[in-house]
This record gives structure tokens, C-alpha cells and sequence, in this order.
């Protein structure tokens, strides 16, 4: 007997878990913690940090979150593509819908991105 492709939204995904709290600025604190940097070495930005590591400054930084309004954008976009038979990856979608939320513009030479912009 084949098993049903039934999805119950009620449960809650490790991506939807995420979402609910900024995981960047969470995985910031801990990478800094356990590298065990002083701050007299560190110089802290909004969304990363940077230190001096010997001669040579050592840089991490984190994106922007991805909040509630990516996530509609990214279902409405979606929906978009699908009515109009576009089919692309979910990932370039919550890509495109990260970039239109941050008004950031999209390099790439990836064609799902191109069909993307029809819709």
C-alpha cells in the first residue's frame, strides 16, 4: 500500500522554528563565544563582527533574517509561478522573495531567477 503524501501543517519544521527568532544574530554570539575572542580585538557591527587575528583581520557577518514578510512574499510568489506554469526551486523563490524584501538586486546567471521575473 502506498503511503499517503498528506502534510500536516500543524507540525513544526526545524525552517518554521527558525523563522520565528533571528538564528544570525543567535549563531553570531555563539561563534564569538566559542572562539573565545577578547574584545579588546573584536569590533562588533549590527549584523557581524571582525578581529584581529595575528596581523590579518578575520571577518564574519550574518544576513538578514528571514521574517514573516519574506515568508508571504515567498508564498505569494509561488503561487504566482505556479498559476502562471512557471516551475522553479523553492529555494531561488525564497531567494527572490529575501532580495525584494531587503531591496537588494539580484546578481546571478542562474535562468530560474530570469523566469522568476515574468510572474
Amino acid at each position: 500500500m502506498a503511503k499517503s503524501a498528506h502534510v500536516d501543517h500543524r507540525i513544526v519544521t526545524p525552517v518554521a522554528a527558525a523563522a520565528a527568532r533571528d538564528v544570525g544574530a543567535v549563531t553570531l554570539r555563539y561563534l564569538h563565544e566559542r572562539l573565545q575572542i577578547d574584545e579588546e580585538w573584536t569590533q562588533r557591527r549590527e549584523r557581524g563582527f571582525s578581529w584581529w587575528a595575528h596581523r590579518l583581520p578575520q571577518h564574519i557577518d550574518a544576513g538578514r533574517p528571514i521574517d514573516a514578510e519574506v515568508w508571504a512574499g515567498a508564498y505569494q510568489l509561488a503561487q504566482r509561478a505556479r498559476s502562471a506554469g512557471v516551475s522553479v526551486p523553492a529555494t531561488d523563490i525564497l531567494i527572490a522573495a529575501c532580495a525584494s524584501r531587503h531591496g537588494a538586486e539580484l546578481e546571478t546567471a542562474d535562468s530560474d531567477f530570469e523566469r522568476l521575473t515574468v510572474v
